[in-house]
């Protein structure tokens, strides 16, 4: 990961934005997420922002129909970034949304917590206990367990969510950026 980001800007409070990173296609899983989402009572609106390239344009569209802005929730494609944009971008979101069915490492998480950008994602990455650490949600694919997940997330008040953002960006500097641990991955391609 490139190093964060000095400043951690404030988010808008009037609404929830959240952030799909990656490849569009059915292993990222993204509909599931979305679709638990539209299923749950919003409070203020969300407003969620699939980033990257379209691999599978009938998914893309599966995921754009579940839009529904008369109840709150407006979902956009943003198409391609670069790194340089993503990481503007990861400046705006409150929340990454990953409901990957398979994760090796999740970049996209270690680049979320770099932005302070807590995250809310399935349980099939290595990134665990989550909750407890104060910097997002990893949940079992199941429908009910995402829709608490998700109702608590857009529960939080502003000063509940900047802890969560502060912890993000502690997390991040210390188990990814930090010199041991950027030692001990270069060590891994010396052998």
């Amino acid at each position: 990961p490139t190093p964060p980001p000095t400043e951690n800007p404030p988010r808008p409070t009037d609404k929830w934005v959240i952030a799909c990173t990656g490849r569009v296609n059915r292993k990222k899983n993204i509909a599931f997420g979305l679709k638990v989402l539209a299923g749950i009572e919003l409070e203020k609106p969300v407003e969620v922002r699939v980033y990257g390239p379209p691999e599978d344009p009938e998914y893309l569209n599966e995921i754009l129909s579940l839009s529904n802005p008369d109840s709150g929730l407006s979902i956009a494609h943003m198409g391609s970034l670069n790194h340089e944009e993503l990481s503007v971008e990861y400046l705006k979101a409150h929340f990454l949304l990953l409901s990957t069915l398979h994760e090796n490492f999740g970049h996209s998480i270690a680049e979320a917590w770099a932005h302070g950008c807590p995250v809310i994602i399935a349980d099939t990455t290595p990134w665990r206990d989550l909750e407890a650490k104060g910097i997002g949600w990893d949940l079992p694919l199941q429908p009910e367990a995402w829709a608490r997940g998700l109702a608590q997330a857009l529960a939080l008040e502003p000063d509940q969510w900047q802890a969560l953002s502060d912890n993000a960006r502690a997390f991040f500097r210390a188990q990814v950026w930090s010199p041991e641990v950027r030692e001990a991955n270069r060590c891994i391609f010396r052998a």
